[in-house]
């Protein structure tokens, strides 16, 4: 699974690179029977991830959605 996040990571990063927004679905592999049937993917194959790729809607209030952070201070005693 390691190799996974790696890699999903990496698309991520390179998809930004490229002005394009991701969202990865680990709960599409609730749905691993309905996923292989409707893309014929074999049997011996596993769905484990999924991820939404497009571009962003910087106009739209959802794009722009920060959630509050506590100041890093308030949570980390810097030593040094």
């Amino acid at each position: 699974m390691v190799d996974i996040g790696v890699a999903l990571g990496y698309l991520v990063l390179s998809a930004y690179g490229f002005g394009l927004a991701t969202c990865p679905i680990g709960l599409i592999a609730a749905y691993e029977d309905e996923i292989k049937d409707l893309l014929n993917i074999p049997e011996n194959k596993n769905v484990i991830i999924g991820i939404a790729l497009g571009y962003p809607d910087w106009e739209n209030p959802v794009s722009r959605y920060k959630s509050p952070r506590e100041n890093l201070d308030k949570l980390v005693r810097w030593i040094g």
